[in-house]
């Protein structure tokens, strides 16, 4: 049978096992922790990187689309006012030969 001095031999061993587990599992945390820390901010620079580069190229897309708006309300506005003014001319054309106009489509 174990006396208490023995008891107490066998705590003291196991505590100084379990304390010096908890160390090491403590340091290897901290370890991986840090290496998670790092890998994560390499990532968030990586992405910092995608990020000012789809910026710039939707710069470029924007001042693209907004040349190309201008030049379609150009030749909207061209069209326009040759549509206008060739109507003007059917209708003196129509008035001068004495001509009904016909239907709207």
């Amino acid at each position: 049978m174990l006396t208490k001095q023995d008891l107490k031999a066998i705590k003291s061993v196991v505590r100084d096992e379990v304390v010096s587990e908890a160390e090491t599992t403590k340091s290897n945390l901290r370890a991986e922790i840090k290496m998670s820390r790092i890998r994560i901010q390499e990532d968030i620079s990586n992405l910092t990187g995608r990020v000012k580069n789809l910026e710039q190229k939707t710069d470029i897309n924007n001042k693209y689309i907004s040349q190309v708006d201008k030049k379609v309300d150009l030749v909207i506005k061209a069209f326009d006012r040759e549509y206008l003014d060739l109507q003007k001319r059917v209708s003196r054309v129509e008035t001068h030969l004495q001509l009904k106009p016909l239907a709207d489509f």
